[in-house]
């Protein structure tokens, strides 16, 4: 009787070791699995924090974009009127080219200017994508 219950003894002990054993291997299991969990976490926020700056970098580039064609509309327009009063000052230009032998006059060329420097303002924004 005696040596039945030393190897029922002994039996449990090697139980108890190998699940002792197993449960060591499991909570390195679950240290690996949670240190795995916060670099995921980590890249998440990451993550994240890169869309939320792409995002502000996109609505700013959208408000940008949004002046320029403005700007650009209202470019067209004044191009468009400076085109329909400079077909009226051609006859103008031309009585006065005869009279003074002038081919424009200053305010023509201060209109000019202008108009040549918001062109080229806008032109340079395209290009350089600003």
């Amino acid at each position: 009787m005696e040596s039945r219950t030393n190897s029922l003894i002994e039996h449990l002990q090697a139980v108890h070791s190998r699940q002792r054993k197993l449960i060591q291997q499991l909570q390195a299991e679950n240290a690996r699995q949670l240190s795995d969990l916060a670099e995921i976490r980590r890249e998440r926020d990451i993550f994240r924090a890169e869309a939320a700056r792409c995002r502000k970098g996109l609505a700013e580039l959208q408000n940008r974009f949004d002046e320029v064609l403005s700007e650009y509309h209202d470019l067209k327009r004044e191009r468009g009127s400076l085109s329909r009063s400079t077909s009226g000052s051609v006859t103008r230009v031309k009585t006065i080219k005869r009279d003074n032998s002038s081919s424009i006059t200053e305010q023509d060329r201060s209109i000019n200017q202008q108009a040549t420097g918001r062109t080229q303002f806008f032109l340079e924004a395209r290009c350089h994508g600003d």
